[in-house]
């Protein structure tokens, strides 16, 4: 009994040890914040008496930032803040009578800063008569922009009719048409898109209907989140009929009616052409080691390493495609936007010519001995295996003779990196090449990113 009171005894004391050096440090922690806003607060109240009053409000918002409860920070942010309204309120006083436009946009910043020093619960000097005066001099800016977007709309230039009644609206929020002026002047400026499939003029056949219901899915979900004034045409059957004229696709002449035929004002499409194949095979030979166990004629075991020659073919794919994007007006026949660009990519696909037996984790490029004996000879080996197979080690090599047959991935994400040959980049992929046609698939499988940029470029336009 008495021990065990000994033993709890001890472990409260260690116990109230460990409470006490964490009370320690959350106090240092709390301190050396104080002290930080503290320093900083007084850093803004010298910016201030300095006549700096922009600068010490921003020393101040840091110096609350760090500290809300401090009281010298809450201080310096209230005088810092009180002396950059003044400033500004005199500069708004003198705009007024000149430019209404420019004096607004000093009220919004006045605005702006009010509310930002309320979040840490704080309220800058109040003057109704001079917030009445910027609540005129805003309505009657956001009066201006509206008149403007009115001319706008007559001129029959909705975009810029949008983007006036935007700037109304900064102004003044609550004005009563607004709303109604912003709907209409978009619904006139919101043109339809009719986005058609991929118009393919390529030696290597590819699956046009997938890539192009790939590219108008990922167009669709782009279009909801970045555009503005474009809206995509469901394209209904037309698209059955384009499949079946083959790789040429289509004419613009025949675009521009298929555009009428679904009601869009605009039509917008990518072809595919200049395909070019290079391939290049060839067979790496080398001797690498495997670790053996074996029994020594006193019933000992020793590890001893054994050369293991391999050859391993290489088949290096390199392909390239043109692409170009096009929006155009379907009502006469005018070129809106245009993108142009090319795909390219190399993969090396990598195989032993036979089966390696064995454990994988039993081969290495080299010995031990080996690299205690002739350790550059070794670091030149590491390169050359490097050069032709990238991070791809001896290990992978061994796995993948149990499966040459495997087609490789074409996802970088399971490339062993890159080498490079004639100036071209090369993934280093274990397995035997892919077709040509799936290569060009999957890089084709972003060009639809080009044309959301032409799109974009019309939706501006």
């Amino acid at each position: 009994m008495h021990q065990g009171l000994r033993s709890h005894s001890r472990t409260e004391r260690a116990t109230v040890a460990v409470a006490g050096g964490l009370c320690l440090l959350v106090a240092a922690l709390v301190a050396g914040g104080c002290a930080n806003s503290a320093k900083l607060a007084r850093k803004s109240q010298e910016q201030l008496q300095g006549g700096d009053p922009r600068k010490a409000y921003e020393t101040a918002l840091k110096a609350v930032e760090k500290d809300p409860y401090n009281v010298n920070a809450q201080a310096a942010l209230r005088a810092s803040g009180n002396a950059v309204l003044a400033h500004d309120t005199q500069r708004f006083n003198t705009l007024v009578p000149y430019d209404t436009l420019a004096a607004a946009e000093v009220a919004l910043g006045m605005a702006d800063l009010r509310s930002h020093v309320a979040q840490y619960g704080l309220n800058l000097a109040a003057d109704n008569k001079q917030a009445a005066r910027e609540k005129a001099i805003r309505g009657g800016a956001a009066a201006i922009e509206i008149r403007d977007g009115d001319s706008w709309l007559t001129a029959d230039k909705p975009k810029s009719a949008y983007a006036a009644f935007e700037r109304a609206k900064r102004y003044d929020e609550e004005h009563p048409a607004l709303e109604d002026l912003l709907t209409l002047a978009r619904e006139r400026a919101t043109d339809r898109v009719l986005v058609l499939p991929y118009s393919f003029d390529t030696r290597t056949r590819v699956d046009a209907r997938v890539l192009s219901e790939d590219m108008l899915g990922n167009l669709t979900r782009y279009a909801e989140r970045n555009y503005t004034f474009t809206e995509l045409a469901d394209p209904g059957p037309v698209w059955g009929p384009l499949f079946g004229r083959g790789m040429g696709g289509f004419t613009r002449d025949a675009a521009y009616g298929i555009g009428d035929e679904r009601d869009a004002t605009r039509v917008a499409w990518v072809r595919i052409y200049g395909d070019r194949y290079e391939s290049a095979t060839e067979v790496y030979r080398t001797t690498v080691y495997r670790s053996v166990t074996q029994v020594r004629p006193d019933g000992t075991k020793e590890v001893v390493w054994r050369e293991v020659p391999v050859q391993v073919r290489i088949e290096d794919r390199f392909i390239s495609v043109a692409f170009e994007c096009e929006v155009h007006e379907v009502a006469d026949h005018q070129l809106i936007a245009r993108r142009t660009g090319e795909r390219a990519a190399g993969v090396r696909a990598v195989y032993p010519i036979a089966e390696l037996p064995g454990e994988p984790g039993d081969y290495a490029l080299y010995s031990p001995a080996m690299w205690s004996t002739d350790r550059a000879d070794c670091e030149r080996r590491k390169k050359e295996w490097s050069d032709a197979f990238g991070t791809l080690a001896v290990d992978g090599i061994v796995r993948g003779s149990r499966g040459r047959s495997r087609v490789v991935t074409l996802d970088p994400a399971s490339a062993y990196g890159n080498v490079a040959r004639t100036g071209k980049s090369y993934r280093v992929c274990s397995g035997r090449p892919a077709p040509e046609s799936a290569l060009l698939q999957r890089e084709l499988g972003d060009v639809w990113k080009d044309l959301a940029d032409a799109l974009a470029e019309a939706d501006r336009s």
